[in-house]
C-alpha cells in the first residue's frame, strides 16, 4: 500500500500550521494535550535518526495491507520505531539532539569493554568492532586514545537508543568513522584521512658540540639529522671531520593540516654542510643525492657504519689493552653503548655471520671483488651467510663480545681479502647522470636555490621586525 498526501488536498493549506499538527492532519492522529495547559503540538521526534529523513508531504509505507484505519495505522507507524509527541515551547533543541559520548581507552580495555561499559548494547558492539576489522586492526588499541559515541535520543529528558556512530584517530592524520547501516544490527566502517597542505621549512645552525645538538636547538626533526647524515657520511667521517664552528643549513618538507599544525615531515630536499672551511652542498634528485655538478655522491662504502659513536682507536700499530704489548690494529674502533645500530657499509653478500675466535659475534660482507667489510664483538647479529644486503641496512648492535675491554664496534676494510686503513682508499662513485636527466636537475637545483632564498629573506624580515619592536609580539 502506499500512502500518500497526493489528492487528498492538504498539500496547499499545511503551510499555515505547525508541523505537527500537520504531520496529524496527514496521518487521521489526535495530539492529546494536558488540559489546562497552553502545550503547542509543534514538533515530531523519532526514535531512530533514520527515519528523520521521512517527507511529512510524501510518506511511504513499505507494506501491502489494505487501507487501515488511523488507530491501526498509529499502531504501524509505531512499529516502524516513529514515535509522535507533543512538546511543550519550553522544550529545546538541547533537550532533542542526540547524546555523544567520548571515552578514553584505559589500561588493560578491549573495545568492545569500552564500548559496553559507555552504553553500546552488546549484540552491536560485536557487530561494530566485526566492521572496524576492515579498516583497523582492534588489537592494536593503545591505552590513551579517545572515542566518540553518538546515540540518538529517545525522548525529551529520556534515554538513548541504540548507537548510530562510532569515531576514533588512529594518529594525526587518519581517522576511523563507524556508521549503523539501516535498522539491522549493522555497521558501516571507512578510514578518513585528513587532507595535508605541503609547507617547505629552511633550518639552519651553527655545530658547538654535535650535529645533533645543534639541529635540536634549530628545531630540526631528529629523523631529519639521521636523513642528513646519510649522504654527508660517503665524504664525511661525522666521528672525526666534525668540529665547533662548522655549520648546516637544509631544506626539507612538513605537511600540515587546516590549521598550519605540522602533523609529519617530508624529505629532506637540499642541505649544506661547512666541515672545518669546506663547504658541501647536495640535492635530492630521482631518489639520490646529487652534488652542484649532477655526480652522486654515492660511493661504494660508507665512511662510517654507525650513527652517533666516537672513534676509539684508530688503524695501525697500538698497544693492545689486554695483551699489553705492541700490536697492529687492522681496523677501526667506534664506542657506542650496547645495542646502537650496526649498518652495513655497502651493498652485498654476507660471507660470515657467526662467532670467529676473538672477533666475538662477527659479520663479514663482500661487495664485489674487491671489497669486503668485517664488524666485531657485537651484541646481535642481525643476518645470515648467503644473505644479501643493502648499503645501510642494520646488520646488527653493538656490543662487547670476544676479546672487548667495553662496548663498541671493531671495524675493517679489506682489499682482496687484506685489511687496509678506511681513510686511504678511493672508492668508486656511484652514477652519473645522462644529458636529459642533467637538464631536469639543473632546473631541480634551480628552483631549490630560490626557495631557500625566499626563506632566508623571510627569516630575516621576521627577525627584523623583532629587533625593531621589542617587548611586542610577533607571533
Amino acid at each position: 500500500m502506499r500512502f500518500t498526501t497526493d489528492g487528498l488536498g492538504v498539500r496547499q493549506n499545511l503551510w499555515g500550521r505547525t508541523m505537527a499538527a500537520a504531520v496529524a492532519a496527514i496521518m487521521g492522529v489526535t495530539l492529546l494535550t494536558t488540559p489546562g495547559t497552553s502545550t503547542a503540538a509543534e514538533y515530531v521526534a523519532f526514535a531512530d535518526p533514520l527515519v528523520n529523513s521521512f517527507d511529512p508531504f510524501d510518506m511511504t509505507l513499505r507494506n501491502q495491507a489494505p487501507v487501515a484505519a488511523p488507530d491501526t495505522l498509529t499502531r504501524r507507524l509505531l512499529d516502524e520505531r516513529l514515535e509522535l509527541r507533543t512538546l511543550t515551547p519550553s522544550t529545546n533543541a538541547a533537550e532533542m539532539g542526540p547524546i555523544i559520548r567520548t571515552a578514553t581507552v584505559e589500561r588493560g580495555d578491549t573495545i568492545i569493554d569500552l564500548l559496553v561499559r559507555n552504553g553500546v548494547a552488546q549484540e552491536d558492539a560485536y557487530a561494530l568492532v566485526d566492521s572496524m576489522r576492515k579498516v583497523f586492526n582492534p588489537r592494536s588499541l593503545k591505552v590513551g586514545q579517545e572515542v566518540t559515541l553518538t546515540f540518538p535520543r529517545q525522548r525529551a529528558g529520556g534515554g538513548s537508543g541504540p548507537v548510530t556512530s562510532f569515531e576514533m584517530a588512529i594518529d594525526a592524520e587518519r581517522q576511523i568513522r563507524i556508521e549503523r547501516s539501516g535498522l539491522q544490527t549493522s555497521f558501516t566502517a571507512v578510514e578518513v584521512r585528513k587532507e595535508l597542505n605541503r609547507q617547505l621549512a629552511l633550518a639552519s645552525g651553527e655545530i658547538r658540540s654535535s650535529l645533533y645538538e645543534a639541529a635540536a636547538t634549530a628545531n630540526l626533526p631528529v629523523s631529519m639529522v639521521s636523513e642528513l647524515i646519510k649522504p654527508f657520511s660517503y665524504d664525511v667521517d661525522f666521528q672525526r671531520d666534525i668540529q665547533p664552528g662548522d655549520r648546516f643549513e637544509v631544506l626539507y618538507e612538513r605537511m600540515v593540516d587546516e590549521n598550519g599544525r605540522a602533523i609529519r615531515n617530508g624529505d629532506v630536499l637540499a642541505a649544506t654542510l661547512v666541515v672545518g672551511g669546506r663547504s658541501l652542498t647536495l640535492y635530492r634528485f630521482d631518489d639520490d643525492w646529487f652534488d652542484p655538478s649532477g655526480k652522486s655522491v654515492r660511493k661504494a662504502l660508507l665512511q662510517t657504519p654507525i650513527e652517533g659513536a666516537r672513534l676509539t682507536s684508530g688503524f695501525g700499530a697500538r698497544r693492545h689493552p689486554l695483551l699489553g704489548y705492541t700490536k697492529m690494529h687492522k681496523g677501526v674502533d667506534f664506542g657506542a653503548p650496547t645495542g646502537t645500530p650496526i649498518m652495513a657499509a655497502g651493498d652485498g653478500v654476507v660471507e660470515k655471520a657467526d662467532w670467529f675466535s676473538s672477533y666475538g659475534k662477527y659479520v663479514r660482507i663482500r661487495h664485489n671483488g674487491t671489497y669486503s667489510t668485517a664488524y666485531a664483538h657485537m651484541s646481535r647479529i642481525n643476518v645470515r651467510a648467503g644473505q644479501k644486503v643493502k648499503q645501510g641496512q642494520v646488520i646488527g648492535a653493538v656490543g662487547t663480545t670476544g676479546r672487548s675491554t667495553g662496548p663498541h664496534l671493531h671495524y675493517e676494510v679489506l682489499v682482496n681479502n687484506a685489511q687496509v686503513n678506511p681513510k686511504s682508499i678511493k672508492l668508486p662513485v656511484g652514477r652519473t647522470l645522462a644529458a636529459g636527466e642533467l637538464k631536469k636537475f639543473r632546473q631541480t637545483v634551480a628552483q631549490v636555490e630560490k626557495q631557500v632564498a625566499n626563506l632566508r629573506s623571510a627569516s630575516a624580515t621576521l627577525a627584523s621586525t623583532t629587533t625593531s619592536t621589542p617587548g611586542r609580539s610577533t607571533e
